[in-house]
């Protein structure tokens, strides 16, 4: 079973969590997980569309 990326108790406390922080590394979660997956789902997620 997957883990969400942000998570809380309404929609709206998910839509400020995700403006304000960045999700943890899904590496922290499967530390089997390639580098190169890693960093490509961190740019997949980045707030700045200059950083995607």
């Amino acid at each position: 079973m997957g883990k969400k990326a942000f998570e809380g108790k309404s929609q709206l406390s998910v839509a400020s969590v995700i403006l304000e922080k960045e999700p943890e590394p899904v590496s922290a979660v499967k530390p089997l997980t390639p580098g190169a997956v890693d960093r490509t789902i961190r740019k997949c997620l980045a707030k700045s569309a200059d950083e995607r």
